[in-house]
């Protein structure tokens, strides 16, 4: 609502992707260690690495590499985020981030039953 209003929003790494990276941080809070600043501090060094990464080397936006890529993203940013907070090396938390958007790779923007959702359930 915000967003279609022309207002400013705060997303990461998309409007479209930006549910993943936090529901991931939330899961952490919830069933494994709560959040204290330090960790909320690694968590998102690492997610804006990662994504800056893809930034500068490839893109983040939906309407250049579609969902797949949107999606991926954010996948990857949240995957090397709980990584660094498990405890990963750094080594480890670079293939968590690759797992996430491997997963992602080659999915096509299909709508099913005439809803979009394949891959954009992940986000919804």
């Amino acid at each position: 609502e915000e967003n279609a209003a022309g207002g400013r929003v705060v997303t990461a790494p998309t409007n479209g992707a930006c549910g993943i990276v936090p529901a991931v941080l939330a899961y952490y809070d919830k069933f494994i260690r709560k959040v204290n600043a330090n960790s909320l501090a690694r968590y998102m060094l690492v997610t804006s690495a990662i994504g800056s990464l893809y930034k500068m080397n490839a893109s983040i936006s939906g309407a250049e590499v579609g969902c797949q890529g949107e999606v991926g993203v954010a996948c990857s940013m949240a995957a090397a985020g709980l990584a660094e907070l498990l405890g990963g090396s750094p080594g480890q938390v670079c293939i968590a981030a690759e797992i996430g958007m491997e997963h992602n790779l080659g999915l096509t923007c299909d709508p099913v039953a005439g809803q979009v959702q394949v891959p954009c359930i992940e986000r919804n």
